[in-house]
């Protein structure tokens, strides 16, 4: 589940202020449909998605030219830091570093492949202009 969550949110973080606004201002149904669609965790997973959320906010971009970012993976030692804080040890800490730095790959792996696309996208409408 937290894959479907991170390439939902991946692919839909440009449209999620708009369709709330819809809902918002106009009980938009189809809009709502769209929100209700993010899949949801397990209770069991969600702090370590909270945590990925929060150690994403000081996330490394690396700037590859033409306006183009790709995210950073989220250093070991700081997730390790946010696990200690909340209060993981020993085996549960080591699964703690395990859990989100598959998370972390799953989500800069997918802003990679999200970025290439739009590259790709934009050069070929730049190809078909001439």
């Amino acid at each position: 589940q937290r894959k479907k969550l991170i390439r939902w949110d991946s692919e839909n973080v440009a449209n999620v202020r708009g369709w709330q606004a819809l809902v918002a201002e106009k009980g938009d149904e189809w809009a709502l449909q769209k929100l209700l669609s993010r899949p949801t965790l397990l209770p069991d997973a969600e702090p370590y998605y909270a945590a990925f959320v929060l150690l994403s906010r000081d996330r490394a971009i690396i700037s590859i030219g033409m306006g183009a970012a790709l995210p950073r993976p989220v250093p070991r030692d700081v997730i390790r830091r946010e696990g200690e804080r909340l209060g993981y040890d020993g085996d549960a800490l080591d699964d703690f570093v395990e859990a989100l730095t598959m998370i972390d790959d799953f989500h800069v792996e997918t802003e990679v492949r999200r970025a290439a696309a739009e590259a790709k996208a934009s050069s070929e409408r730049e190809r078909n202009r001439r």
